[in-house]
């Protein structure tokens, strides 16, 4: 009787309670989950938010915690706890996988994520950069100020270029954080006042990138610069997310190394297991676009809902299957591109707005006049020279060919027209440039071709030879220098087609055993005591046998130009390198060559010299000219 009382007694508070104050009992289960959800209820924002006012409060507001990189994805639903909450992931936590059937809605949830970011962080804190094998579904989010680039996978050079990108904010991160003895991203910014952003790569379709990148041979060449990168990019603040059809579309070792995992749809309900180490009691619904399973600790698999990239409330009123879907699709289109460009318009009205680096490539033509003052200034000749040969691949940087006491000579190799002599051209056009006559002195001997002879007037020439009798006459020149050098010159000797004079000049070009000396002997000697002379060989040749004492000299330097690297047969080995390099077959521009020099071989774009170059030569030779009639 007296429990029965109690009971009686509470049910009327609670009624009172009810009555009085309004006061709700909390449901024992949440609605379902929406299957049309905006980015705008998972942000809970006001139908009258203003997008320029949020952007500022958060681009302005200072970042508190540094362990978080926040994005809010969509609406979790958790029945032990009987609620739903915003489903976040902490990119810091680790790199995020996405895997679901085609149609699942990957693609849209790729285009909140970053839509997420661009509205919680400021273009100064987060750079996004993209690869894109699932069409042009990320196109629309290019203009967003955060984004640096959204790469088509079948243009394979910026893939390289981006990933060659990412390997070197590595390498100048680990330096920053070895000097201020620090060993992570979040504690750098906690103790110095810089603020390094974080690099998140997102890559749409990862079947299609491992296709596009596998070799002839079967090999992956893509899959092993991803895994090195995932291992060691997260402590240097660089974040990865791959979507993919199937989970066996990653390797295992890949996959071990995406500790967040998203599930959406999949043809298998086993495929969820796999995904998320758990096991699944049902499939999701095939009309459910955009809804998936995650798991949390202590919770297991849980539900959820994510989020359209829209800033505009939506209801599930007319959900009538397919015909909603399509209609979904283009207000999504729209409505995307109108927010990008609102909010790109809104950060470049800030002050001092910056620009998220691009992801440059090497350009198919170059001169010298594109490489800028600075590369060709003059400089001090007593350790070496350095020769402005064009743009390197890595940091796009001034390529620069070096002759000195440890790498003294360089070799020019390449096929028929592949720009042997305008690479020589080059190299003379740039020596004449960065030194005076009383520094860098030239001795040219050219071929019948003729491509060096409109440098045989420069000031620096000290000596021409084109035919027989004028390298016979060279060749006692340089016997006197050999013996007879001054320490302040250098002297660079310049031979064109070396392989046309082995074939039409033998007693000049080839080893003669009459004791007399011959060019090829001098030359001969030159490479092997020239560098402590002062005395540089810069010779251009087809790819012959490396046989004689001139040629096997060089090619043991491992210093000098290899041209269209990809075009050789395979076995081949030049400057210490077994080509080919780069698959065969492919096109590249004239001029793309790697620069050897013993262990390093950039890919460069070699310059050729412009009018604007070989006018400031005519000045430079008028007034020496001027100088000597003076005196």
């Amino acid at each position: 009787v007296l429990i029965t009382a109690l009971q009686q007694a509470g049910v009327a508070c609670l009624a009172e309670a009810e009555r009085e104050y309004g006061w709700q009992p909390q449901p024992i289960w949440q609605p379902p989950l929406s299957t049309h959800l905006t980015l705008a209820e998972v942000l809970d924002l006001r139908r009258d938010t203003v997008l320029e006012d949020l952007l500022t409060k958060a681009w302005l507001s200072p970042v508190g915690d540094h362990q978080r990189l926040e994005v809010m994805l969509g609406r979790l639903d958790i029945p032990q706890e009987s609620r739903q909450t915003p489903l976040r992931i902490n990119l810091k936590d680790g790199h995020l996988a996405i895997i679901g059937s085609p149609g699942s809605g990957k693609t849209n949830l790729l285009r909140t994520l970053v839509l997420s970011l661009a509205l919680a962080y400021s273009p100064r804190d987060v750079w996004c950069y993209a690869i894109d094998a699932g069409g042009q579904g990320l196109s629309l989010l290019d203009g967003l100020p955060h984004v640096g680039a959204i790469i088509q996978v079948r243009d394979r050079e910026r893939v390289r270029r981006l990933l060659n990108v990412l390997q070197m904010a590595i390498r100048e991160r680990q330096d920053r954080f070895r000097d201020a003895g620090v060993s992570d991203l979040a504690t750098y910014h906690h103790e110095q006042s810089e603020r390094l952003p974080a690099l998140v790569v997102i890559i749409d379709k990862f079947a299609l990138v491992r296709e596009e990148f596998t070799n002839r041979y079967g090999d992956d060449t893509i899959v092993d610069e991803l895994v090195r990168l995932a291992r060691t990019g997260r402590t240097y603040g660089i974040h990865l997310i791959i979507t993919a059809d199937s989970v066996r579309d990653l390797t295992y070792k890949l996959l071990t190394l995406l500790e967040s995992r998203i599930a959406l749809r999949l043809p298998e309900i086993s495929d969820y297991n796999e995904i998320l180490g758990a096991r699944v009691q049902s499939q999701i619904a095939a009309t459910t676009s955009g809804r998936g399973l995650c798991t949390l600790p202590e919770l297991g698999v849980l539900d959820a809902q994510m989020a359209l990239p829209l800033l505009e409330h939506t209801t599930d009123e007319a959900d009538d299957g397919g015909e909603q879907a399509t209609i979904m699709d283009s207000e999504i289109h729209a409505d995307l591109k109108e927010l990008v460009t609102r909010i790109q318009t809104h950060w470049y009205a800030q002050p001092e707005p910056t620009t998220v680096p691009a992801i440059e490539l090497l350009p198919d033509q170059l001169t010298l006049t594109d490489l800028g003052d600075e590369a060709m200034h003059s400089r001090s000749s007593q350790t070496g020279l350095q020769i402005a040969l064009g743009k390197e691949s890595v940091y796009l940087s001034v390529a620069t060919l070096h002759l000195n006491r440890d790498t003294p000579h360089a070799m020019i190799v390449g096929g028929r027209r592949s720009g042997k002599t305008t690479t020589l051209q080059t190299c003379i056009h740039s020596l004449t440039q960065a030194y005076s006559p009383d520094e860098v002195r030239l001795v040219l001997i050219d071929s019948h071709k003729g491509g060096l002879r409109a440098f045989k007037d420069l000031p620096h020439c000290a000596g021409f030879a084109a035919n027989e009798a004028e390298i016979q006459t060279i060749t006692q020149f340089l016997l006197q220098q050999v013996t007879g050098t001054d320490a302040t010159i250098r002297w660079v000797i310049v031979v064109d087609d070396f392989h046309i004079g082995r074939s039409t000049m033998k007693s000049q070009f080839t080893q003669q055993y009459t004791g007399e000396q011959n060019l090829f002997s001098v030359l001969s000697n030159l490479a092997l005591v020239g560098g402590e002379r002062g005395i540089h060989l810069l010779l251009a040749t087809n790819p012959i046998f490396m046989d004689d004492g001139v040629l096997k000299a060089l090619d043991e330097g491992r210093n000098g130009v290899i041209l269209w690297s990809h075009r050789y047969e395979a076995a081949t080995r030049l400057l210490g390198l077994s080509l080919p390099i780069g698959e065969r077959g492919t096109e590249q521009p004239p001029g793309r060559a790697l620069l050897v020099n013993e262990d390093d071989q950039p890919l460069v774009q070699v310059a050729w010299g412009s009018p604007g170059t070989i006018t400031q030569q005519e000045h430079r030779m008028e007034q020496h000219h001027h100088e000597q009639s003076t005196s």
